[in-house]
């Protein structure tokens, strides 16, 4: 009963929105200015071909980090757990008898 409430309890703490936000407007801003960097030294093509690869890795990156913090979005862990409690109480109620 207490892990149950524990996980209960992690289920329903939120995230901070504040930090997921600073982190994308900081990832948009140096994405962003990257082009302006890299212009003066390659070719355009190559920036755009740069600036594509490198948005694509780190927006992956992050997007990975949002799925980490809150898994329960993705994973079906709390379909999972009701299975499992349902198992057990039927296995104690089968004991019982």
């Amino acid at each position: 009963a207490a892990y149950r409430a524990l996980g209960e309890r992690l289920f329903a703490s939120p995230i901070p929105p504040t930090m997921s936000r600073h982190v994308v407007r900081s990832l948009a801003l140096w994405l962003l200015t990257l082009p302006v960097v890299l212009v003066g030294q390659l070719s355009p093509p190559l920036v755009l071909f740069y600036v594509a690869a490198t948005s694509y890795i780190y927006v992956g990156i992050e997007e990975l980090g949002v799925q980490v913090e809150q898994p329960f979005d993705i994973l079906p862990m709390f379909q999972m757990a009701h299975v499992i409690a349902g198992s057990a109480e039927d296995a104690l109620v089968a004991q019982a008898e």
